[in-house]
């Protein structure tokens, strides 16, 4: 393909954002000293942000805002100040799910389109007064959610939901009367979900199911017997579901599975006098990253690649654990909270070898921490909450000492940072308004994948990194042999709608940038070097048409190239 400039014309119609790094309140939305406290940031369908707040006598109740725009009250789940506390949102193809306690029907599943009038209750699983159905795990297949909940009759079961009353059900009575098989770790992975649950037979082992019940089947009994395998830190990674397990030999170990008993394999025996208990799965590149212990030097970072298992550092000598937490990839290099005797919890790098694992900066010198959380990658940086010797506040890194510096330092207490719309939206405190949600206009260049791919093909849609001034490659695969497919650029992400053929689509075709003739393609696409793009979010979705018609359209994934340096 030839190398395309984004049109001028287009990027006429873009609404300029601001200097980069700018910070901003997004609503008061407790107008006054008092709190909203947001909490739950969830980003769906590419630039709508869902989450929890309260405010003005209402309260924790479900919120939406469109890229930082004023927000918007889904409902008052629950009258007055109690609070529905809505949870666990999880967006499928046309719908974001999620959970809350109306007062009535205790804590249930609730289902949203994005409107007011679109927010309702789906169904009282377990229908005793304000009983809740102890809903959990809940994971996005496609048009489905997929959940364990228990109905008062059967225990904790796998159950799915389309959104509907009537298509809200139990998937499969895996361990048949009131114990239940309590199905834990549910993850999706390769067009299944993978999880752990019991029988009663077999003991708790892996299984999968593609949402109905002759799909739902065990894996594989790893602990052969009534013995438990007790699979746990499930994590997709590619079309693998990386995991810890134990069989009648080792402990609990690294384990792989692509869904199939074949394709379910041991991976290594990382403490042979003991359990190692791998952790905290992470892609980077070619690598997954991830927290094991050893008899000897503790819980520490490791990596799995082509070249095998192995550890990466014993950050902490001595058999102390460094304990690594929010394993985060930023670029080539994954970004990581660890302990150590002379600095306390600090901001680490690694790039997989011991050489390349480092400190990035001892933000709060001495031995006492700064405990970064919140870690949030945006492109090669990453975004994070810490505490230095003065406050606790927003802080930035691009993995080196240089560019780790603290950022709009009127807000302290900065939590639950999400990446959407090409921002950084968080809870921050400030004198003024207290805790509210605010954003970062212009954190930086990143990608973020959103949408559903349309079956069987599943053709998909990536990017580099859309950096002003320099070139950003789109690349495709799995396209229609024989067919076309028209790479589509908007002005905004929009929410889900059907095209012709059924499936779904996330933008409009506003301006066409090119047109794939092969299944696997690449396009690069000059981005100007204009600073007033900078922050400015633009969406781009490929439709695969037949060769000879102009139906039926099978879209890719969505893709939002937030514009940075």
């Amino acid at each position: 393909m030839i190398r395309l400039p984004l049109c001028a014309a287009f990027l006429a119609l873009l609404t300029p954002i601001a200097t980069s790094q700018t910070c901003a309140l997004v609503a008061d939305l407790s107008t006054g000293s008092a709190p909203s406290s947001p909490d739950e940031f969830t980003c769906c369908f590419g630039d709508l942000v869902f989450f929890s707040a309260a405010g003005n006598g209402i309260g924790q109740e479900p919120w939406v805002s469109k890229g930082g725009r004023t927000p918007v009250l889904l409902g008052d789940l629950r009258s007055g100040s109690a609070g529905s506390f809505p949870r666990d949102f999880v967006a499928t193809g046309r719908f974001v799910f999620f959970t809350a306690d109306d007062g009535n029907a205790g804590r249930e599943l609730w289902v949203t389109d994005g409107s007011t009038s679109g927010t309702h209750l789906v169904k009282d699983i377990h229908t005793a007064p304000n009983t809740s159905s102890d809903i959990r795990d809940l994971v996005a297949l496609d048009d489905i959610v997929l959940f364990r909940a228990d109905d008062g009759s059967n225990g904790p079961e796998l159950w799915s939901s389309d959104g509907t009353t009537i298509g809200t059900s139990m998937v499969r009575d895996i361990r048949v009367g009131a114990t239940g098989s309590d199905p834990s770790g549910l993850v999706a992975c390769n067009g299944r979900v993978l999880f752990a649950a019991n029988d009663g037979n077999v003991g708790t082992e892996l299984w999968t199911s593609d949402g109905t019940s002759a799909g739902t089947a065990l894996v594989a009994d790893l602990n052969p017997g009534t013995n438990s395998s007790s699979p746990r830190d499930l994590a997709c990674i590619g079309n693998i579901v990386y995991f810890s397990a134990r069989d009648a030999t080792r402990g609990f170990e690294l384990w792989s599975s692509d869904g199939t008993t074949q394709g379910t394999a041991f991976l290594a025996d990382l403490n042979a006098s003991g359990d190692s208990h791998p952790s905290a799965f992470t892609q980077c590149g070619m690598m997954v990253f991830f927290v094991a212990a050893r008899t000897g030097i503790g819980f520490e970072l490791w990596v799995h690649d082509a070249a095998g298992t192995r550890l990466v550092r014993d950050i902490r000598p001595g058999g102390a654990s460094s304990s690594p937490l929010e394993l985060t990839c930023i670029g080539t290099s994954i970004v990581f909270s660890a302990i150590t005797d002379n600095e306390g919890r600090e901001l680490w790098k690694s790039d997989g070898t011991s050489t390349g694992t480092s400190l990035v900066l001892d933000i709060k010198p001495g031995t006492t921490s700064s405990d970064p959380t919140d870690l949030t990658a945006v492109g090669t940086r990453v975004w994070f909450q810490a505490t230095d010797d003065k406050a606790n506040g927003l802080w930035r890194s691009d993995g080196n000492a240089a560019s780790t510096q603290r950022h709009c330092p009127e807000l302290t207490t900065p939590r639950h940072l999400v990446l959407c719309a090409g921002r950084v939206i968080l809870s921050a405190y400030t004198t003024q308004t207290s805790h509210e949600p605010y954003m970062v206009l212009a954190p930086g260049a990143s990608v973020t994948q959103f949408g559903t791919t349309c079956p069987p093909r599943r053709p998909f849609l990536t990017s580099t990194l859309p950096i002003l001034g320099q070139i950003a490659t789109l690349s495709g695969g799995n396209g229609l042999p024989n067919g076309f497919g028209v790479i589509l650029l908007d002005v905004e992400a929009r929410l889900p709608f059907a095209v012709p053929g059924g499936c779904l689509a996330n933008v409009t075709p506003m301006f066409v940038l090119g047109v794939a003739v092969t299944t696997t393609w690449t396009l690069p696409v000059v981005i100007p070097n204009t600073s007033s793009l900078n922050g400015v979010a633009l969406p781009i979705q490929t439709w695969w048409l037949p060769g000879n018609r102009f139906t039926p359209v099978r879209p890719t994934n969505a893709v939002l190239l937030g514009l940075g340096v």
